[in-house]
């Protein structure tokens, strides 16, 4: 495929919503982000969710965020140094008026992490 061929899909594909941007794949284990967790967290107030947003907005340790059912409001996907800087980001957490619990698994391994989505069905 001709590179002006293969940049106009690529632009076409922008224009739909199809492709968002690029992004380097960056080694989170190379830049000293050594612990991966995940967090739930959970309140009962509604007023809360307005503030726990934007505060998180500003936390670069915060790779994910995803709004979920059950037991939890949310679930988190944190990357950070050491345990003492998911002690300090969990503070944080806590420190946001109207949260009222959190729940963290530390990861210990990971077989397998992608962005990748399947577009073949």
């Amino acid at each position: 495929m001709a590179t002006s061929t293969l940049n106009d899909r690529l632009k076409r594909l922008m224009r739909q919503g199809i492709i968002s941007g690029f992004h380097a794949r960056l080694s989170p284990e190379v830049l000293g982000l050594n612990l991966l967790a995940f967090v739930y967290v959970g309140w009962s107030d509604p007023k809360t969710e307005p503030a726990f947003l934007d505060a998180i907005a500003r936390m670069p340790a915060v790779l994910e965020c995803h709004h979920v059912t059950g037991a939890w409001n949310y679930l988190m996907k944190v990357r950070v140094r050491t345990t003492r800087d998911l002690e300090a980001f969990l503070a944080a957490m806590k420190g946001i008026e109207g949260i009222q619990r959190t729940e963290t698994v530390i990861v210990l391994s990971t077989s397998k992490e992608t962005h990748a989505v399947d577009v073949s069905g």
